[in-house]
């Protein structure tokens, strides 16, 4: 609706300047419903009570994030013991109480291989983009979005290369890409068998 009301003939002067904040936008929409689906994925195993011994391995990494890291930064004294805990928690007949802020982080600032990481993380095997057309969307997405968010463009300077056509497009593109990962993930992890080994 912003971006309407800025793009019609009377705001002509901050046209430019609408289009390039969109990519500032179709990005915050992407980010928020990427993220939002992984923590509600989470939230639903562990409310499942499934222990980590009935957990397929490829969750695991996720569901163990904290732990991981943990044996990542411990000191020498204290590092071998927690890998040993670490590998019987794998096979323990413990409940899943991973924290819902665990995420699958490439630090690609979510590019393609973002979505790639997640679909690995919980052993999601259909394609990550049901139509290949639609994966430069994503990159431009967050290239535009980055060069504006640290100032090596200005949003009017990103704007000038599309109409307003483009970005209604661009929206509604980025909403089937956003409606596709967070279907694709939750029927994957609703159904037990696609997450229990």
């Amino acid at each position: 609706m912003h971006f309407d009301a800025t793009c019609n003939p009377g705001f002509h002067q901050h046209v430019a300047i609408s289009k390039g904040l969109a990519f500032v936008s179709i990005y915050g929409t992407y980010e928020y419903a990427v993220r939002g689906v992984v923590a509600e994925a989470i939230r639903h195993i562990k409310n499942s009570a499934i222990q980590f011994q009935h957990i397929k391995i490829e969750i695991l990494p996720l569901l163990l994030q904290s732990e991981l890291n943990a044996v990542s930064d411990a000191g020498a004294k204290t590092s071998w013991r927690k890998r040993v805990d670490l590998f019987k928690q794998v096979n323990s007949v413990a409940v899943c109480q991973t924290s819902d802020d665990a995420f699958p982080n490439d630090g690609s600032h979510y590019r393609l291989s973002q979505i790639y990481a997640i679909w690995e993380a919980f052993g999601i095997t259909i394609p990550v983009l049901p139509n290949p057309q639609w994966t430069p969307l994503i990159g431009e997405v967050v290239e535009n979005r980055n060069a504006i968010a640290h100032g090596r463009r200005t949003s009017k300077d990103v704007g000038r290369a599309y109409t307003k056509n483009d970005i209604i497009t661009k929206f509604e593109r980025m909403r089937d890409i956003c409606l596709y990962i967070v279907s694709t993930v939750e029927s994957h992890v609703t159904h037990m068998p696609n997450i229990q080994r």
